[in-house]
């Protein structure tokens, strides 16, 4: 069994490698930086942007946080068990809210 899994490494290793020589032989640059500098605007629009989808994010989860507080869920924890709970997801998409994720949303709303 060994020898057949040995065997079918080189055979994976060698035809990614032809794949790879291929797709350079079309002028497709591989890997790596491709030249693309980003400008200081650029960067501070991304930042801007992100900072803003995320005080919405905060602003939408206010009410639910709150209805959680008035149940008597104080902590962290229990509040990012209660949310995961009702099945809000992440910011990220996730399933699962850890107490810094609520701990985060919490500062977003309160500024």
């Amino acid at each position: 069994m060994a020898m057949v899994a040995d065997e079918e490494r080189r055979l994976i290793s060698k035809c990614t490698k032809e794949a790879l020589v291929a797709t350079q032989a079309r002028g497709i640059k591989l890997g790596g930086n491709r030249g693309v500098i980003i400008s200081v605007q650029a960067r501070e629009v991304s930042r801007r942007a992100r900072r803003e989808a995320s005080e919405a994010r905060a602003t939408d989860l206010a009410p639910v946080i709150a209805e959680l507080q008035a149940a008597g869920l104080e902590s962290l924890g229990a509040l990012a068990r209660g949310l995961t709970e009702r099945g809000i997801p992440t910011a990220r998409g996730g399933a699962r809210w850890t107490p810094v994720q609520v701990s985060c949303a919490l500062a977003l709303v309160r500024r």
